[in-house]
């Protein structure tokens, strides 16, 4: 994490971008994340959340890559923070891509920038210090509109709203201090009586919560340990893109974008006069459009997957991480492919009830997540990255592959677990 004044904007770079579901995933990503800054982007299929750690110097801060996505859709920023850091951050639909937004050295970040120029099938602008950049950062950052930041800036919990809760809080206290007082005598005796079946059934009661919250641990282990089957899921989307077919009429496959239940294609208009009868052609259920009038340059479709099963990881432990993401990075990169690991900085806790009737709801930490990026170009490598990663104990979440005509690239994001 940093932040780059540019254009008289704080920019945040290095943001820890994951897609999410829905607001719900949101809420329960932003607990874990105390004391961070956060903002959410909407997507196609779900929602983007971007945390960052804090910067006391600088308020007001923008998210970096997502202001770049609102100039260009499609995009790679490499720019110089100082002689030993960059920033570098890749740009796809508008949003940044998870893993792709970081601050590393000038090694690493040419090999990221090469990276998605080679395996990116739209034309993908350069921005910032990069010799080849086409435009500075600076000069991008000027055409910034106003309404163009408020989508993007972080947010925490404000002084005002941290006050007025203070002093609700104390006026509750209060409150409760007052009705201690008013009403001890009618508890006083009420506490005695409870006292004495504590202390009569404490021991087996005390036994029983333990029982009770070892049962629980135990079943949201084996439900966070119980995942989508990386080997099926991939041979599903896989399926899926052999079975598609070159053109259909004059439409042509542009985007596919699965997930472990459904695979949505996206397919563009490339003949010069328009004919209906291929529309009910298409592979898959046709979307609605708000503007009927596209079908006749984009359509998209949806082709539902059947279940693909699940399996029981065995999960990473900390001692194997290093060895671990090491030996897959080299897998895939023999595969034709690059991965890019994420630390293992997502909490899974399991909720458990109060202890007996006075306690409070408690949780346990039942392990942590990660997360990986992988891409890759040519359908021969595509398909050995695919071989690699059904051995490894991945869950599958999100894959898009952009074809343009007979080339496709794959951007993939997967999971795995670190048990406590």
């Amino acid at each position: 994490m940093a932040t780059l004044h540019c254009a008289e904007q704080a920019l945040a770079v290095g943001i820890d971008w994951a897609f999410v579901e829905d607001k719900s995933e949101v809420k329960a990503q932003l607990k874990q994340a105390t004391g961070k800054q956060y903002v959410v982007a909407s997507s196609d299929e779900g929602m983007l959340l971007g945390l960052s750690e804090a910067d006391k110097a600088a308020k007001n801060r923008t998210a970096a890559g997502l202001l770049v996505g609102k100039l260009l859709p499609d995009a790679i920023v490499y720019e110089a923070l100082d002689q030993e850091r960059i920033w570098v951050c890749a740009v796809r639909g508008g949003l940044p891509l998870p893993g792709m937004d970081k601050v590393t050295d000038a090694g690493e970040a040419l090999q990221v920038v090469a990276d998605v120029r080679t395996y990116a099938h739209t034309p993908v602008t350069v921005v910032g210090s990069h010799p080849e950049a086409s435009m500075t950062l600076a000069a991008l950052m000027e055409q910034v509109e106003p309404s163009m930041l408020a989508s993007c800036k972080l947010r925490k919990a404000s002084d005002g709203e941290r006050t007025k809760f203070y002093g609700v809080l104390a006026m509750a206290f209060c409150l409760i201090a007052w009705g201690i007082w008013e009403f001890r005598p009618q508890t006083d005796e009420l506490d005695e009586d409870y006292d004495e079946i504590v202390h009569e059934t404490g021991g087996a009661a005390e036994a029983d919560d333990r029982s009770r919250d070892q049962q629980l641990i135990k079943q949201a282990r084996q439900k966070f340990l119980q995942r989508p089957d990386m080997a099926s899921v991939t041979a599903l989307w896989a399926d899926v893109l052999n079975r598609l077919p070159y053109a259909v009429g004059g439409y042509r496959p542009a985007l596919t974008e699965c997930r472990n239940h459904q695979c949505m294609l996206q397919w563009n208009w490339r003949a010069a006069q328009f004919e209906r009868q291929y529309l009910d052609l298409l592979p898959g259920e046709r979307q609605p459009s708000k503007n009927p009038g596209e079908y006749i340059r984009q359509v998209q479709t949806r082709i539902p997957l059947r279940s693909a099963g699940t399996r029981e990881l065995r999960g990473i432990t900390v001692d194997e991480m290093d060895n671990w993401a090491i030996d897959l990075i080299t897998q895939v990169t023999r595969a034709g492919g690059r991965a890019d690991i994420l630390p293992p900085n997502q909490a899974v806790n399991v909720s458990l009830p109060p202890l007996r009737e006075r306690g409070q709801p408690r949780s346990q930490l039942i392990g942590h997540e990660g997360r990986i990026t992988v891409m890759a170009s040519g359908w021969g490598n595509i398909q050995s990255v695919f071989s690699v990663l059904a051995q490894q104990d991945l869950i599958p979440e999100r894959a898009v592959f952009n074809i343009n005509g007979s080339t496709i690239g794959l951007q993939m994001e997967a999971k795995y677990v670190v048990p406590n």
